[in-house]
């Protein structure tokens, strides 16, 4: 039973996810130690500190959201209270945005011309081509997302596995 309810408790979280937090928090723990500070069990203002830093660094005011989210993630898993709700941690992230911008870079659409110079590139004869091509073909008619497209390939390769397809 205990395997399971792991189990269950792993998968709250994607595998990128889990490692994405896990470097984050290894990070600011590092940052911790040289800093005279405790990561775990943090005080809001080291946190902010910490944000700070890396604001200062060149870090990108999305990447710090993610580092946030670390920190916070690992004290609710320690049971203790995150520093990443506390007001002041919160005001210096609004403030780092507001400073440094966070908007994002628009990327151009992907037109029709666009999508056929795509499958030109793509080798038609081999199986992986064929595939490719008909996951573009199938994400641009549809407008899915890249994850909507994984999600499409993965749920299919699990179906092939169980001998459903």
């Amino acid at each position: 039973m205990e395997a399971s309810v792991r189990g269950y408790a792993l998968a709250e979280k994607a595998d990128a996810t889990r490692r994405a937090y896990h470097a984050d928090f290894a990070l600011f723990s590092a940052w911790c130690e040289g800093n005279g500070g405790a990561a775990l069990g943090a005080a809001p203002e080291l946190v902010a500190a910490f944000l700070a830093m890396q604001a200062d660094a060149g870090i990108k005011p999305s990447t710090l959201t993610r580092h946030l989210s670390a920190i916070g993630y690992a004290h609710k898993l320690a049971g203790l209270p995150s520093p990443a709700a506390h007001e002041a941690v919160r005001a210096v992230l609004r403030g780092i945005r507001r400073s440094k911008g966070a908007a994002s870079t628009p990327k151009a659409p992907a037109t029709a011309e666009r999508i056929a110079a795509m499958l030109a590139a793509i080798p038609a004869k081999t199986l992986q081509g064929k595939r490719d091509r008909a996951l573009l073909l199938l994400g641009f008619a549809g407008a899915f997302r890249r994850a909507e497209l994984v999600a499409l390939e993965s749920r299919a390769w699990r179906s092939r596995q169980k001998g459903c397809g």
